[in-house]
């Protein structure tokens, strides 16, 4: 898997196996794996939900306004 070109594959294995995030689903016409954060990564970081991390929009290029997020 990459992000912007950008190979991920060994963090995403790292976070997953120090329990931080899961697969929460399989996209059905693509085969990519979806991962959520799990309660782990919110005790580590001391918050209670995701809704406490400050926006990211302020960190991103222009013309992006955030990540799709599932509800």
């Amino acid at each position: 898997a990459s992000i912007r070109a950008v190979n991920v594959d060994s963090v995403v294995r790292t976070l997953v196996s120090r329990g931080l995030i899961q697969e929460a689903f399989t996209d059905p016409e693509t085969g990519a794996i979806h991962y959520e954060t799990t309660p782990m990564l919110l005790t580590s970081l001391g918050i209670n939900s995701i809704e406490e991390l400050p926006p990211i929009s302020p960190l991103l290029p222009d013309g992006m306004d955030g990540f799709d997020e599932r509800t």
